[in-house]
């Protein structure tokens, strides 16, 4: 729902920080809750800001997981061909 509000830099930050601590590892665990990284990661692509786009590149060279890796790559890609 927040991809839907209007662009508000507070927001991309707030998402970007939900990604990021959704995919500290937890010992004998794993990630905390890579899904939910991987929906905040979506709502960041929706959102299309800049902020929102310094978010993902923030995630891209500090995220490790696959899942999440694979979804911020593509829209990084994207709006650079833009």
């Amino acid at each position: 729902m927040l991809a839907l509000l209007p662009a508000d830099p507070a927001t991309d930050r707030l998402l970007g920080a939900l990604a990021d601590t959704s995919t500290v590892w937890i010992a004998g665990a794993g990630p905390r809750c890579a899904k939910t990284a991987a929906a905040a990661v979506k709502a960041l692509a929706r959102i299309g800001s800049v902020t929102a786009l310094a978010e993902l590149a923030r995630l891209s060279r500090q995220v490790t997981h696959p899942l999440v890796r694979k979804r911020i790559d593509p829209v990084l890609s994207a709006a650079l061909r833009s």
